[in-house]
């Protein structure tokens, strides 16, 4: 009988919003709410067990937003309070089972401005913190949705924004190398050498990152120390400082950006790779949905995609079977930027790691295709292994990445373009911020998605300083080399 109160509360709630010449559209509408609720209670049981759990909402009483499926629009309903339950979700039409709306998350559209900011619109629920507050400053924007890590949403305009135009005789130094090997940090912020002034002293703002990868695509291969690349450049974008490593162990992950929007899923592959294994094998079985940005304008799009690969030949772990490198979905369809650099799930001298790049890019020049850049990620020492290892593996990367830029000085085809050493040991050295735990420099939080956040907040630093600052300055530095600045 609660589902007939129900009902006869939400009829009570709109008869001051509508005006009826006659009652008896009342009636009939009460009628078929009546009877609809009776042709689904059996089932209700069913659908309970089946869903992951809803997102409980605070007790406190807040004006509800009404969704408009485009997220573009929003109604402000002053009129009445929506009465709270345990267990109340709404779903835009379209969106995925496990995915809510910003309009869900007891915000209001005050609470997304001003617009210079970042506007959520869908989150996935085991991204939503899981108590009232969340104790990491600035992680959550706005702080009444607890959505740690947006889905979709509005980028802020300044990303979209013509980055200044430079005379030729200022115009910004592409850098080389030396940025890592003679580079020092200046407060929170990695910068080239003095002495060997190799390339401009430019802090890239957002605007920056978009003009440069807009059109292009950029992979990330590696574990638990290269995961964290794809978020921290998501919240960059975003202009959120803080960010927060839900961890995941699925074969890919991306971020998209078109200059007004965006979007991170995980456990998922752009939708540009499905495109091309379609264009390929017409028997291919496209995903039962297509997301939104499927339609974006790729000359304007940066595409970035992760593969969980600790390994690049096939093994085990987490009682799962893992491809190989050249296995993986997508791998072999062409990229402008290749950033790798597993660094404690293999161990040794990396000779099979070596074995698997020269491979992999030897397939891309089968295909007519060829890396621009590739941006090998050095190791960064820990106790668990004998320094001696580490170093003689990043010896003979560094070796390895001479090599293949010799071959391409060569006219060799087959490698990449340019290839560079990412001394990420040398960077640690003064480092902002240390070690979270035995290996990792950014904020980490289980359980693994897709499962919800757990509320224990042990692994996390006292300080809950979670900005990631060694990872945000590693992508930086890349995208210094990466990014030509003709204008």
């Amino acid at each position: 009988m609660w589902q007939l109160a129900a009902i006869w509360r939400l009829r009570q709630n709109h008869t001051c919003e509508y005006e009826y010449p006659k009652r008896i559209r009342y009636l009939s509408r009460t009628a078929f709410l009546i009877f609809s609720t009776l042709s689904i209670c059996s089932a209700y049981s069913i659908v309970v067990t089946q869903n992951p759990p809803a997102y409980n909402h605070s007790t406190v009483q807040r004006r509800e937003l009404l969704h408009i499926p485009d997220g573009e629009k929003e109604v402000l309903d002053n009129k009445s309070l929506v009465q709270p339950t345990h267990q109340r979700r709404w779903l835009a039409s379209g969106l995925e089972p496990n995915v809510i709306a910003r309009t869900e998350l007891n915000c209001t559209s005050d609470d997304f401005l001003p617009s210079s900011k970042y506007r959520g619109m869908e989150c996935h629920v085991s991204n939503l913190w899981p108590k009232d507050k969340c104790p990491i400053a600035d992680l959550i924007v706005p702080s009444c949705s607890r959505c740690t890590m947006w889905r979709r949403g509005q980028l802020p305009p300044a990303v979209s924004t013509e980055p200044p135009k430079y005379p030729s005789s200022t115009r910004p130094q592409v850098c080389d190398g030396t940025i890592w090997a003679f580079g020092h940090w200046n407060g929170e912020e990695w910068l080239p050498s003095e002495s060997y002034p190799q390339c401009s002293n430019l802090t890239l703002s957002p605007a920056d990152v978009y003009q440069c990868l807009k059109g292009r695509r950029v992979i990330l291969l590696g574990d638990s120390m290269i995961r964290p690349l794809l978020g921290r450049f998501a919240a960059f974008l975003r202009g959120i400082p803080q960010y927060l490593d839900h961890v995941y162990h699925f074969p890919g992950a991306y971020y998209m950006a078109n200059g007004t929007h965006d979007s991170f899923v995980e456990a998922a592959f752009l939708p540009s790779l499905h495109a091309s294994a379609k264009k390929k094998d017409p028997k291919y079985k496209l995903p039962r949905s297509l997301p939104q940005e499927a339609s974006w304008d790729p000359r304007v799009t940066l595409e970035m995609q992760f593969y969980w690969a600790p390994q690049f030949t096939n093994y085990t772990k987490y009682g799962r079977n893992f491809p190989s490198m050249l296995e993986m979905f997508g791998v072999l369809d062409g990229w402008d930027v290749l950033i790798a650099g597993p660094m404690y799930h293999e161990h040794g001298d990396y000779e099979s790691i070596r074995t698997q790049l020269l491979q992999y890019f030897q397939e891309l020049k089968r295909a007519n295709k060829r890396v621009s850049y590739f941006f090998w990620i050095a190791s960064i020492p820990n106790t668990a292994e004998s320094m001696h290892e580490f170093i003689e593996r990043n010896r003979l990367m560094r070796a390895f990445v001479e090599m293949l830029n010799e071959q391409s000085l060569d006219g060799n085809m087959s490698v990449p373009q340019r290839s560079y050493y990412v001394d990420a040991p040398q960077m640690v050295r003064n480092a902002p911020t240390k070690r979270i735990d035995m290996y990792h420099y950014q904020c980490t939080k289980h359980h693994q998605f897709p499962e919800w956040l757990h509320a224990d907040e042990t692994e996390l630093p006292k300080n809950m300083d979670c900005r990631a600052l060694l990872h945000l300055n590693l992508l930086l530095s890349i995208l210094k080399v990466a990014c030509n600045f003709p204008r």
